[in-house]
């Protein structure tokens, strides 16, 4: 009789969406099963009671350099939730404020450099260098992988998945260079396409064109892709807000076409 250890196992998901294992039952271990002969057992391979979502804090001995690892993490977190925010309430006290004129000098710039998100946006070489991201990318860790030599006399297009909450895999890998992106791709530029309300908000847009991310309008990939001279890199995180909006923990949805019936 073989051990139920000994027979394979398949992953499932529930019609509820949870990820589960299920074993086949052996002959020999089928009395002390609940399960009736020949029914397969299912195991859950994701926690969902209460206590597995309780917040569990560090110990402190946690050594300088992870601690500073998770900093760089937080600080990157806050950049995505929080510092558009921040950037568009400064603005306005600015705008409020005895010096306003300040204000209404970089709208006036804001409103010239309106197309510049859709035109290969503004990279800054001195922000992609930043100490700050390699910390950020050892946390996870990150790493990029060269698997082909690619011609920078032609323009391309990178899929990325998965898109996850804040894609933070194709942050590291192409608006930073923590990961040696330029040294692995000599003569390609890299853009990552991002929502273009972003490009809206005032002194975070300037921020976050930096770090070489541009709309992700038509019009936009069109400009990367049409240079004759060639070296762009036009980066889409496959399947967009509505794939961010499906993450979760110990699942993989990937979301490339949607056809809907009229």
């Amino acid at each position: 009789t073989r051990r139920s250890s000994d027979l394979p196992c398949q992953s499932v998901r529930s019609a509820r969406g949870q990820l589960a294992q299920t074993c086949p039952i052996a002959g020999g271990e089928e009395g002390r099963s609940s399960a009736p002969p020949g029914v397969r057992q299912v195991q859950p391979l994701i926690p969902t009671s209460g206590a597995a979502m309780k917040i569990q804090f560090a110990p402190l001995n946690v050594p300088l350099s992870r601690r500073l690892q998770t900093a760089a993490v937080l600080q990157w977190t806050f950049s995505f939730l929080a510092l558009a925010q921040c950037c568009l309430a400064a603005f306005i006290l600015l705008l409020l404020s005895d010096y306003w004129y300040l204000a209404l000098l970089y709208g006036t710039w804001l409103y010239l450099d309106r197309h510049t998100p859709a035109a290969g946006g503004r990279r800054s070489d001195w922000i992609r260098n930043w100490r700050v991201w390699t910390y950020f990318r050892d946390y996870f860790p990150i790493t990029l992988v060269k698997t082909a030599d690619l011609d920078p006399k032609h323009n391309y297009i990178f899929g990325f998945h998965p898109h996850g909450v804040l894609v933070a895999g194709a942050f590291g890998n192409f608006c930073t260079e923590a990961t040696g992106f330029s040294t692995l791709f000599p003569g390609l530029a890299s853009h990552l396409l991002m929502l273009p309300f972003w490009f809206k908000v005032p002194f975070f847009r300037d921020y976050i064109m930096g770090g070489c991310l541009v709309s992700s309008d038509k019009s936009s990939a069109a400009h990367l892709l049409s240079q004759e001279c060639g070296g762009q890199v036009a980066v889409i995180a496959v399947g967009g807000p509505p794939e961010a909006l499906d993450a979760r923990p110990g699942a993989l949805t990937l979301q490339v076409l949607r056809s809907e019936e009229h």
